[in-house]
């Protein structure tokens, strides 16, 4: 496990001889300043997508967990609709074709892992390792009951189903992924190609 800025650091190494990478952004939050969908990067064979709830969606989910500290009813329906977020994240990945993205062993994901879809999250990332073995995966997670959460983290770690976990103490991980994103873009080498 480690933090943000850790993580920040190793991706040089992470894409050094690359020359080519498509990073996958999963979250069932938004990804501050970047929409659903492709992103353009500006760098020539780095293509990342980022697969988000719209922010309709999550003011919706917002106003719910708000309103549930008054009717347990309430609190059950914000319930299912992370667990159907978590779904759309999914859905999103398979419809808008973001897996045809992933057809080599150069490709990286990079999955929020929050508090209340944290469970179903592990799930989600033992799909993608079972689809994509040889991808980067990396977990990133607020430290809220971090204590519950630290087990699972390092289970999934052992198991190679994750290749990193990322703590934040920012919940959300709008303004992480974020940053990773426009890290990664600033990162990433310039290839030369051969001209014959």
């Amino acid at each position: 496990m480690q933090n943000v800025q850790s993580f920040l650091k190793t991706i040089p190494a992470i894409v050094s001889g690359k020359d080519k990478l498509a990073a996958l952004f999963c979250t069932y939050n938004d990804v501050w300043g970047f929409n659903r969908g492709s992103v353009d990067t500006g760098k020539k064979n780095l293509v990342i997508y980022v697969t988000a709830d719209t922010k309709e969606a999550i003011a919706e989910r917002d106003q719910f967990l708000l309103s549930a500290f008054a009717s347990p009813f309430l609190l059950r329906r914000y319930d299912n609709m992370v667990e159907r977020s978590q779904k759309e994240v999914e859905d999103c990945f398979l419809q808008d074709n973001a897996s045809s993205f992933c057809e080599s062993t150069n490709t990286m994901f990079v999955v929020y892992m929050g508090l209340t879809g944290f469970s179903k999250t592990c799930t989600f990332l033992e799909y993608l390792r079972r689809e994509y073995p040889d991808a980067y995966i990396a977990g990133l997670t607020c430290d809220c009951n971090m204590e519950e959460k630290k087990e699972r983290l390092n289970s999934l770690e052992k198991q190679g189903v994750l290749n990193t976990s990322i703590v934040t103490e920012v919940c959300g991980g709008s303004i992480d992924l974020a940053d990773t994103i426009k890290f990664l873009i600033e990162v990433w080498p310039v290839v030369e190609t051969k001209k014959d």
